[in-house]
């Protein structure tokens, strides 16, 4: 089995026990201070928190999910190690690297049909969408200096791709065989991916099981492999796991 990382969502007010019993631990703790996905970095002997103001940063538009979900205001937790039982009240989800590739990737007109779905547009976040001028600025000088773009690429190009990325894991519109399940995928690759980091930590289709493609940000911010997909599962209890 591929080596897990495990995702936490815990509220303030238990943020000096989690800090004292991590150190307790052994642990060292890092804070997520540009994006949430600096939190994806969790390595063996170090966790991430991601404090809720991260999510009113530099990818404010890109993470309103995370203001409309179960988990606003809530602090993120992302550990390379599951944490002793204590914090399983805590814990949300688990990912891993998969080697799945998408059997099928959808025409232009099937991703036109998937976002303009009344399940799409009643459940996405309105702020989501109001892309600014500067906001397209920045993306674009941003990928293209990191080389993650290329000459031509800009928002207008991918934004419908980015709407769908989010749209198939409400919908499960598309879908693959993976261990035995059916489950959705990112139907188009990092490059047309933005805030991956919503299913990533189960803020989006919370309840089922994602195969989800990096977005560029969290390649860049997060150290997330570009086109290698994650298996992210809903979190079980310890004796299932």
């Amino acid at each position: 089995m591929a080596a897990c990382n495990y995702v936490y969502w815990f509220d303030g007010k238990h943020l000096p026990w989690v800090r004292e019993t991590l150190a307790g631990i052994g642990l060292e703790i890092k804070k997520a201070k540009l994006t949430p996905c600096q939190a994806l970095g969790a390595s063996s002997g170090t966790v991430y928190i991601a404090a809720p103001q991260i999510f009113n940063g530099l990818c404010k538009r890109q993470v309103a999910w995370y203001r409309h979900s179960h988990r606003c205001g809530q602090y993120l937790l992302v550990s390379a190690q599951r944490l002793p039982q204590d914090f399983e009240t805590f814990l949300e989800a688990r990912y891993s690297e998969s080697d799945f590739s998408p059997p099928y990737s959808p025409s232009d007109e099937e991703i036109e049909e998937l976002v303009a779905s009344p399940e799409y547009q009643e459940n996405k976040p309105r702020d989501r969408e109001l892309m600014g001028l500067k906001d397209a600025i920045l993306q674009k000088l941003l990928f293209s200096v990191t080389g993650l773009w290329r000459q031509g690429d800009n928002f207008s190009k991918f934004r419908p791709k980015q709407c769908t990325t989010h749209a198939n894991f409400i919908l499960h519109r598309f879908t693959a065989k993976y261990d035995g399940e059916e489950v959705p995928y990112t139907v188009k690759d990092s490059l047309g991916v933005c805030s991956s980091c919503m299913e990533t930590f189960n803020l989006i289709d919370r309840d089922s099981r994602k195969l989800v493609a990096p977005c560029p940000g969290a390649v860049k911010f997060g150290g997330a492999k570009q086109g290698v997909f994650l298996d992210v599962e809903p979190a079980k209890p310890l004796e299932q796991a």
